[in-house]
């Protein structure tokens, strides 16, 4: 007995076993230290996808510049070698506007149109620059002259109507759509604008009805029909609102405009576990999604978890600082976290901006339902102007100044925003 008793230790004492003891106490220590620098871990490889991602977009911007200036010098060589060539002069205007150069890409167009009165796609073209430029009067011209051109052009009217849209013009949106819909009833694109000035009017039924027909017409088509899931949020059923989303997202999985509005109904019926979930997934796609990072600092804030939520709303105020109630939240926040100054200066912002919003809501409120009242329009330019937005406030007093040409204020109003051009 003794004697097996000295043969263990023997053995125990022996090199080989030593060095099996020191391997898996080695093994241990490694498996706790990657348990301990799992989260750094996960961190390192986030990052690194990341500056992946960003090399890979340095590199295919790279090569498209390289592609835009070869294709920007045989353009404009192309363009100067025949000044009359209508052609020449609009393709000139396009690569001219993709290369981010509006203004001349505006003058090229314009040329283009000219020399070719009765065609529409230069129109179309100059439209397009226009409005990306921000120079939403001239796009608006350019759409009504496109349509003197082709009354009937399906382009002309939905980009026009997109237009009006933005504006808060619902009305004059469908005045014009209503009848083009009748018109062309198979084209989903129109209807599709005039279920957008419909629900916009608040007339849910009718715009419901029209994506529910296209929704039929192409089923596997979700890019036209889902408005239906911002059409459901904005009627204020949730519930409708996931169900169509999920249709949408079954055939476009990667729609993160549509999982931040099935985010949204989730938040709006108290599903934090879901809303989460589905913020989480847009972020994995989207990691900067400001969307996103607002309704997941919102879900915090609910669930009583303050530092969270603080983290995800000072992401958007880095970001977006007017997007939402970020400011009005996230001083509400401060102000229980012990950061009172920092509170009450963003509550202080926050009123600020209410009261514009309230502004803005009332005149835009007057022009949707007294469209002909340039009044009505005057004010939403000056609200505009209050607010900075000088491309907007010059759209609306272009239109007061259609409705009355001798509107005094007005004209004053468009010299001052626009010295060289408030006539025209």
């Amino acid at each position: 007995m003794i004697g097996n008793r000295e043969q263990k230790k023997a053995a125990a004492a022996s090199p080989a076993a030593r060095r099996q003891r020191l391997l898996i106490g080695g093994l241990v220590g490694l498996v706790l230290l990657y348990l301990a620098l799992l989260p750094w871990l996960r961190h390192m490889s986030a990052e690194t996808r990341r500056l992946e991602r960003v090399a890979a977009a340095k590199q295919a911007e790279a090569a498209r510049l390289a592609g835009t200036r070869s294709q920007l010098e045989a353009a404009r060589a192309a363009a100067e070698g025949a000044p009359g060539n209508a052609p020449a002069q609009l393709r000139y205007a396009q690569v001219l506007a993709d290369a981010g150069q509006l203004e001349e890409a505006a003058r090229r167009a314009e040329a283009a149109a000219h020399l070719r009165p009765r065609d529409v796609e230069p129109l179309l073209a100059l439209a397009d620059i226009q409005q990306r430029a921000h120079r939403y009067d001239e796009a608006i011209r350019a759409y009504k002259a496109a349509l003197v051109v082709a009354p009937q052009d399906p382009r002309a009217l939905v980009g026009l109507g997109y237009l009006y849209i933005s504006f808060g013009w619902n009305r004059d949106a469908g005045s014009l759509l209503r009848p083009a819909v009748r018109a062309h009833p198979e084209n989903p694109e129109l209807k599709v604008a005039l279920a957008l000035a419909d629900m916009q009017g608040d007339n849910f039924a009718e715009a419901e009805r029209l994506l529910l027909d296209i929704r039929r017409q192409y089923p596997e088509n979700p890019t036209l029909w889902s408005p239906l899931v911002h059409l459901y949020l904005s009627a204020r059923r949730d519930r409708d609102a996931v169900t169509a989303a999920r249709d949408v997202l079954a055939r476009t999985p990667g729609n993160v405009a549509v999982m931040n509005e099935m985010g949204r109904a989730y938040f709006r019926l108290n599903d934090l576990a879901q809303a989460r979930e589905t913020f989480h997934q847009v972020l994995a796609l989207a990691p900067e999604d400001v969307v996103a990072h607002y309704y997941l600092g919102l879900c915090a804030q609910r669930a009583r978890q303050p530092q969270e939520a603080v983290r995800e709303l000072e992401f958007v105020l880095q970001r977006a600082p007017d997007y939402e109630q970020t400011k009005l939240f996230l001083g509400q926040l401060y102000l229980q976290t012990g950061r009172a100054e920092e509170g009450r200066k963003l509550l202080t912002e926050a009123h600020q901006a209410e009261v514009q919003g309230q502004k803005q809501a009332r005149a835009g409120l007057l022009v949707s339902t007294k469209p002909n009242d340039p009044d009505a329009h005057y004010q939403m330019a000056q609200v505009y102007q209050e607010g900075g937005n000088t491309p907007r406030a010059i759209a609306e007093l272009k239109r007061t100044l259609e409705l009355a040409p001798n509107h005094a204020a007005a004209r004053r109003l468009l010299e001052t925003l626009q010295p060289s051009g408030g006539s025209r």
